[in-house]
């Protein structure tokens, strides 16, 4: 074979288009050393009295430079009658590296197989490309394999292909080897390493596990399935239980169920990451019955066995639409669809079929199911007053063709009935939302919404194109002198027919005018809580009075309640001793307006409470000792001290961890009194108080 330039196109796209994944059986080492780059992925079967091993390279790279330095292959020996070694026996199977087989032996096979041709122009070939001559001879072009590391991977992706199910071409190519010294007896690890000694330490050995007692018995594929069509049948199958034993399939034809031919040249291998296959075959005809059946092949060539024979026919397919053409009513209140069909595609229909829906994108029903084929005319009496119908043809496979659908729809003059549940609401920003039931006429076009601004007035209509929907957005002034707007509702059908006018809707507008603000006239803080009383508002739609109070120790304002209009009293008892709280008053109306310029009142309680937080202190040089003892049910989540001196108000002084029981002042001053409040925070968000201790130091 002379060493040229070549071309390889025609049969390697064949390979390419029905195949890919060819190495996902080969087992990668577990772990590669970090320094490596690449490795040797072994395959191991039994053949006869013989183990055949095949591998590969896991990069280009690797390939190329394994091929120029060969490969060794080490077995060791691991039991022997069923029976582990305690030293394992290790030989070299091959005395000198083993290589590819010379281009004159190449010269020879590839003339009678195409896959050794494959093989040996990736190994020989001076140039190698997978592009036709018309298109790779245009240096410029964008399909151009445009450098030499593209052209490796392509050499590298052919080869393997090509030499996938060809175990004999595997082996002229020192991929595959043949150990006929194996014992019956016997189980063995083989080893295959690149046999230049420096780059066996960069690529990473692969091995196998096998004995002439472990062949693999490779299932039947029983999953095969076939979808019959116009000139075609779509086949599928699941490989998810078989994808371990076999890296291509075959499947094969046959019109007498005897003799069978493979539908393809090369296997079937899977092209994606799923475990579904599917492939098309093109039926000569649609005449005759053709029986199919399936196997797997392993990476070293091997059959499995067939699948069980499926057997069916091409269904010739209708291509014509019915369509149609005239929809007409008779004095006895039938309805009359006419409708056009190809003459020349009739003799394929099992039936037509009549069907109807209220809506033209509704749920179609059938009304007539068993139509002739022969026939184009169908009558039927028409319950409700508009309805939508289509003409479905159905061939002998269950395949169907709809036409378009069509309104029936027989005179009518009665209109539909009065829209009831006319409700209504406005916001403060004058948008109005009108709602109502819908409803039940098959033929109700919409509605029309209607409104006045005056109880007597004239009602004008707001919308010109009949409304689909139940709930209707207007919008008004709210701070004109009407203090109300009017509406009513009326349905349409599709022939126009109005309904009566519901009976009128008064709708009141909002008041954004805020209420006159409630005023507080008396207080008293007793140790049972505060007491409060006040003068309400003197607006006449006031709805609800709000209480706000703030304590000034937090200055968090907090809502204490919201009372009728009638109420003007109230007794605060949630407080805490010797705090004072600011209260407030508001007055709301039913459109949320509030009062303003709300008075306010600042009342110190003298509300007395259990405490479960007992203080204590020493008196220490320069300095007070200040413990405390907490009784709580559940753990303490954070502790606050509040100190006073002399006559000042209590402030928030120290922050402490939950486990801390004492602090110490140390900035005291002789002939003052010092008093000390301390807040416990439980998990729970419950707050303990302790009351104040005076000291006097």
């Amino acid at each position: 074979m002379k060493r040229k330039t070549v071309k390889i196109y025609g049969c390697v796209a064949c390979m390419l288009f029905v195949c890919i994944n060819l190495y996902a059986q080969v087992a990668i080492p577990a772990q590669v050393r970090q320094d490596s780059i690449g490795s040797i992925q072994v395959l191991a079967t039994t053949m006869q009295k013989t183990i055949a091993l095949r591998w590969s390279a896991s990069n280009a790279n690797t390939w190329q430079q394994t091929n120029e330095t060969g490969f060794l292959i080490e077995r060791l020996t691991i039991k022997r009658n069923g029976v582990a070694l305690k030293e394992p026996e290790t030989i070299l199977l091959t005395n000198t590296p083993l290589k590819h087989a010379p281009i004159q032996v190449w010269a020879t096979k590839a003339d009678n197989d195409t896959t050794a041709m494959i093989v040996a122009e990736a190994l020989f070939g001076e140039d190698f490309s997978v592009l036709p001559t018309a298109l790779a001879s245009d240096e410029d072009s964008l399909l151009q394999v445009s450098n030499k590391q593209e052209e490796l991977e392509q050499r590298f992706l052919m080869s393997m292909i090509a030499s996938e199910f060809n175990f004999e071409v595997a082996v002229l190519a020192a991929w595959g080897y043949v150990d006929s010294t194996a014992k019956d007896n016997e189980e063995y690890v083989y080893y295959v390493s690149a046999a230049d000694e420096q780059l066996s330490k960069l690529v990473e050995r692969g091995n196998v596990y096998a004995g002439l007692q472990m062949k693999k018995i490779v299932p039947d594929i029983t999953t095969l399935k076939a979808d019959f069509s116009d000139k075609s049948v779509m086949f599928q199958f699941d490989i998810s239980d078989v994808k371990s034993y076999y890296s291509g399939y075959k499947i094969e034809r046959s019109v007498d169920a005897v003799h069978f031919s493979p539908i393809t040249s090369v296997p079937i291998m899977n092209m994606t990451d799923e475990n579904i296959v599917h492939y098309q075959d093109i039926l000569p005809d649609n005449e005759r019955v053709y029986y199919y059946r399936m196997y797997g092949i392993t990476s070293f060539g091997e059959r499995g066995p067939y699948s069980k024979v499926i057997q069916g026919m091409g269904v010739n397919q209708v291509y014509t639409y019915p369509s149609i053409i005239d929809v007409s009513y008779s004095d006895n209140g039938e309805v009359i669809v006419e409708w056009e069909f190809d003459r020349q595609e009739e003799k394929l229909l099992q039936k037509f079929e009549l069907r109807k829906a209220d809506l033209p994108d509704g749920n179609y029903a059938s009304m007539e199911g068993n139509i002739s084929p022969s026939n184009r005319l169908i009558r039927y009496i028409q319950p409700q007053p508009q309805s939508y119908v289509k003409i479905v043809a159905i061939d002998k496979k269950g395949n169907e063709k709809e036409s378009f659908p069509v309104m029936v729809q027989p005179v009518d003059s009665f209109p539909p009935a009065m829209p009831v549940n006319l409700k209504a609401k406005i916001d403060t920003m004058g948008i109005v939302t009108l709602t109502w039931a819908p409803n039940t006429e098959t033929d109700l076009l919409g509605y029309r919404v209607f409104r006045s601004f005056t109880e007597n007035g004239e009602l004008f209509s707001l919308n010109d194109v009949a409304w689909k929907s139940t709930t209707f957005m207007d919008t008004v002034d709210v701070k004109n002198l009407n203090r109300a707007i009017y509406y009513s509702i009326a349905a349409l059908d599709y022939r126009y027919n109005q309904s009566e006018k519901t009976p009128i809707l008064k709708l009141v507008k909002p008041n954004l005018i805020p209420p006159s603000s409630p005023v507080f006239n008396a207080y008293k803080a007793t140790p049972s809580g505060i007491e409060l009383t006040w003068v309400n508002s003197s607006s006449e739609d006031v709805e609800s009075l709000l209480l706000y109070k703030t304590s000034m120790l937090t200055q968090k304002p907090e809502l204490v309640g919201e009372f009728l209009p009638t109420v003007d009293t109230y007794i605060d008892k949630q407080t805490e001793f010797d705090i004072v709280y600011r209260y407030e008053l508001v007055a709301k109306n039913s459109y949320g307006v509030r009062s303003k310029e709300n008075p306010s009142i600042d009342v110190r309680s003298l509300t007395q409470q259990k405490t479960s937080i007992q203080v204590s202190s020493e008196i220490q040089t320069q300095a007070l000792l200040i413990k405390w003892d907490v009784k709580a049910k559940e753990p303490i989540r954070s502790v606050s001290i509040y100190r006073q001196s002399g006559t000042e108000p209590l402030t928030l002084w120290k922050e402490l961890q939950p486990w801390q029981l004492s602090c110490v002042d140390k900035d005291v001053r002789i002939g003052t009194t010092y008093g000390y409040m301390v807040k416990c925070v439980l998990v729970s968000g419950q707050t303990l108080f302790s009351t104040v201790h005076q000291v006097n130091f």
